[in-house]
């Protein structure tokens, strides 16, 4: 009794120890009255809201962590990193710099310096001034005890009970993020009363540890959810657990970045999700100055859109691709839309607003750009300082995968002699080609979508082969291929020759044929039951058109070879170069095949380029011969063809790049696209002349230029207001207006080789005094556009080469483009088309079709870099 009486009082005197010195809280609940829940316990004073929303913490720009929760802490100006470049985030945190830690968190969070009193310390005099100052502080608030009366304890390490405390401690100061939009700042929402949480190894910690661990769980600062959860109280915190926990408590304060800022809450607080379908996305807007302190009374303008649709997964374009002004169909703002004006949001006393609010439907990623300026002022995108929140409302739209069609090719046959066996009862196929006995052929059913990239993989493909012999067997067989890479490949075994020939006249009439017919059918991988359609496809099915009866038909012989003028072939290096004083080798290639499609020793070809006949060579061992000759000195066109003057090879005429990707034999020889600096007939600058009285309230008036007319434009307007609306006119976007008197104003602009367009100036409110005249009959031609024909793209290059036709001349151009430019297409205008839809447009267009394209290009350093292509 005695011994256990000694035991109990140690333990009631060690408590006693520990409240005296850590906690400052009434003792209201015994720690053995908390226990773990036995199910998974969620937080339920979550916040949605976040001190450093979206991408507003630029990098802390250390090299051993790229935590946001680092970035976040270090634009804050609470962690100044171990170094200037590392941040160290396995150390432990010693209590000297948690001191500092805590005492940078006042300035974001608002929080006052403290006036209580507290026992000095008499460890900290050795410390640096800064250091001693912070620890006085966070005792003056209440955060700090200290580990007994007078001690601090600076260079002992912070375990991650003590860590709870101080920042309980805190959160009872902290106001909370004006979660209600009202001005009102209220205490930081979180409590224990339910005593819910999941962690295992809480119940021997101290009282106050017990309980600032389970209230910062239910806030989402502390880590860990689900059974069986550990705290680690006992641990020494990390550098990263530090900054990740602190970070968790800046978000259920008033700290936000130092300027305009406008955020969408990922989650209520009781954890669950807000980006659900068919839902409304509300939105805070916070203004802060420098110094982090709320900026009360500043109007914030907030332009909303939304970025896709569940139907198309296409962009709509909310601002002008070049000049970065709105495009007020595709956006929706407070007050005039893109202008500050008094009908715009106004921060209230803790520098806060609540934002618009959008509904949408599924799979729509919504935007919003909030900013500031003065009275009048206009946004420009990508030049006026905004702040941008991103949603996706329910799913990410998946793009809809373009219709695929299905193509079959074989290897190591391309000159093989086409037979017919269908008279055979087991062959139906009356098209197939010789093969030698023993070798095997390969087949490959390749699926082409709009772009390379848009084939999906997981399509079933059934390979099913008859194979027959001149002895009378029979085998038959069905494979089943799941595509990889838009591919499904199926191998034809060779067949062994049944009685192989002992001398040259023997068993020479021996043959094997094999038929294979190519179905898609069943299940893909991850498909619905029934389709070959793979998990995730919206096209509208695969075509199978381009199966020649439905298969492929291979016969094996032992017939000795035979040169056949039909299977000859032509083929050149490069279908395109630019136009060089040098100019570009090109390498010609003849190949002769025998019926097996081998090439063929021995035969003789002629050469011609531009008809032409250039020399008659000799195929080699592999059955090829080569005429390498400069082409591409000047602009224009080279055409390789054969013809049989003095040669056994066939006449193979000159062809052009076709659909399906035939390249053709047609060299282009071309210029590189320029920014549009052509003259035109006369060499000289088209001049449109707009005059009015200097009666100031003169009528409006619009601007024709093709199909497209400019909004009102006021009488009275300024040269500079004039030009940004006639710029906003794809055909004018390059306009100059010059005000070259009171009354008179001149619209200028270099002429261009293209389309002609011309300039119409109308009158919309009739007005005496105002005098609209353009010079006479002249007209404005392709400012800066230039439709021309399409000739050959390549994708990977990002490449598109054209045929322009002014007059009698033909000219062959090359244009790059980028991610950066403006496209469009017939079904996606105003430059609201992704690279790879105008590709898609590129690729879907036949080539020998001469689709045309119009371009507007930018690449000089003087301009804005920008290009614009439409296609269709």
């Amino acid at each position: 009794m005695l011994t256990n009486f000694r035991k109990r009082t140690a333990l009631l005197l060690s408590v006693a120890v520990v409240c005296a010195t850590v906690s400052l809280v009434p003792q209201t609940a015994s720690a053995a009255a908390w226990a773990p829940s036995v199910t998974a316990d969620l937080p339920g004073s979550l916040t949605g809201y976040r001190a450093c929303p979206n991408d507003s913490a630029p990098a802390a720009g250390f090299t051993d962590t790229t935590s946001t929760d680092v970035d976040c802490i270090k634009m804050f100006g609470i962690t100044q990193g171990k170094t200037a470049t590392t941040f160290d985030p396995s150390a432990s945190v010693t209590r000297e710099e948690m001191a500092l830690f805590l005492s940078r968190m006042y300035t974001p969070t608002g929080l006052a310096a403290g006036t209580g009193t507290f026992t000095a310390f008499t460890d900290i005099t050795g410390l640096a001034a800064g250091t001693q100052t912070a620890i006085n502080a966070i005792a003056a608030s209440g955060i700090t005890v200290g580990t007994s009366a007078g001690t601090y304890s600076p260079a002992s390490n912070v375990t991650r009970e003590q860590m709870a405390i101080f920042l309980n401690r805190m959160a009872d100061l902290l106001k909370d993020n004006d979660v209600d939009n009202n001005g009102t700042a209220t205490a930081i929402a979180g409590t224990v009363a339910n005593g819910g949480y999941n962690y295992t190894d809480i119940a021997s910690t101290s009282h106050e540890g017990l309980r600032a661990i389970v209230r910062l769980y239910d806030l989402g600062v502390a880590p860990g959810a689900g059974i069986g959860a550990t705290y680690r109280p006992n641990d020494d915190i990390t550098r990263l657990e530090m900054a990740s926990m602190m970070t968790g408590l800046l978000n259920h304060s008033s700290a936000r970045p130092a300027g305009v800022s406008i955020q969408t809450p990922a989650t209520n607080a009781a954890g669950t999700s807000l980006n659900v379908a068919a839902g409304s996305m509300a939105t805070q807007i916070s203004v802060r100055n420098a110094d982090f302190t709320p900026q009360a009374n500043t109007i914030v303008e907030v332009i909303k859109h939304s970025q896709s649709t569940a139907a198309t997964a296409v962009a709509a374009p909310a601002f002008h691709a070049v000049l970065g002004t709105c495009t007020t169909a595709n956006v929706v703002a407070s007050g005039t839309e893109c202008v500050i004006d008094a009908a715009d949001y106004v921060t209230n006393a803790l520098g806060n607003k609540a934002g618009p609010a959008q509904t949408q439907a599924a799979s729509n990623t919504l935007t919003w750009v909030a900013w500031t300026g003065g009275d009048g002022a206009t946004y420009i995108d990508g030049t006026t300082v905004a702040s941008k929140a991103v949603a996706a409302l329910g799913a990410a739209a998946t793009a809809v995968v373009p219709a695929t069609t299905a193509t079959l090719t074989h290897t190591a046959r391309a000159g093989a002699t086409a037979y017919d066996l269908s008279a055979d009862d087991d062959i139906t196929d009356a098209t197939g080609e010789y093969t030698p006995f023993g070798e095997a052929v390969t087949l490959t059913m390749t699926l082409t979508g709009a772009t390379a990239a848009a084939v999906v993989d997981g399509y079933s493909v059934t390979f099913a082969e008859s194979r027959v012999d001149s002895k009378g067997n029979v085998a038959i067989s069905s494979t089943a291929v799941i595509t990889s890479g838009g591919k499904a490949t199926y191998t034809v075994a060779g067949c062994a020759d049944p009685t192989p020939a002992t001398t040259a006249a023997t068993n020479l009439g021996d043959w094997c044929s094999s038929e294979v017919t190519i179905t898609m059918a069943g299940t893909g991988t991850g498909a619905a039951t029934g389709t070959y359609q793979p998990l995730g496809y919206q096209g509208t099915g695969v075509a199978t058109a381009g199966l020649t009866s439905g298969g492929y038909n291979t016969s094996w012989s032992d017939a000795a070879a035979v040169y056949t003028t039909a299977s000859d072939a032509l083929a050149i290096s490069q279908n395109t170069a630019v136009v060089s004083t040098a100019g570009t080798v090109i390498d010609a290639t003849a190949t002769a095949y025998d019926q097996y499609g081998r090439g063929m020793a021995g035969k003789t070809v002629t050469f011609a380029v531009g008809g032409a006949d250039k020399i008659t060579a000799t195929t080699g061992a592999d059955g090829t011969a080569v005429y390498s000759y400069v082409a591409c000195t000047a602009n224009g066109t080279s055409a390789v063809s054969t013809n049989t003057a003095a040669a056994d090879m066939a006449t193979i005429a000159a062809t052009t790049p076709g659909a399906a990707g035939v390249k053709g034999t047609t060299v282009y020889c071309v210029t590189a696209g320029t920014d549009g600096a052509y003259a035109d007939t006369n060499g000289q600058t088209d001049i449109q002349t707009i005059t009015w009285s200097a009666d100031p309230t003169a009528g409006d008036f619009t601007v024709t230029c093709g199909s497209a007319t400019s909004a009102a434009i006021p009488g009275e307007s300024t040269a500079a207001t004039i030009q940004t609306a006639l710029r906003l006119l794809s055909e004018l976007d390059a306009i100059a207006v010059v005000e070259t008197s009171a009354t008179v104003l001149t619209l200028t602009n270099p002429i261009v080789d293209g389309d002609i367009c011309t300039v119409v100036v109308t009158v919309t409110v009739a007005h005496a005094s105002l005098t609209v005249a353009t010079n006479g009959t002249e007209t404005q031609k392709g400012i800066p556009n230039q439709s021309v024909d399409i000739i050959e793209h390549d994708a990977v290059a990002n490449t598109v080469v054209v045929e322009r036709l002014v007059g009698a001349t033909t000219t062959m151009l090359q244009f790059g483009y980028d991610s950066t430019d403006s496209f469009s297409t017939a079904a996606i205008a105003s430059g609201g088309a992704t690279e790879a839809e105008f590709e898609a447009a590129l690729h879907a267009e036949a080539e020998s079709a001469n689709e045309e394209l119009t371009v507007s290009y930018r690449t000089a350093a003087t301009t804005t870099g920008v290009s614009t292509f439409v296609v269709g």
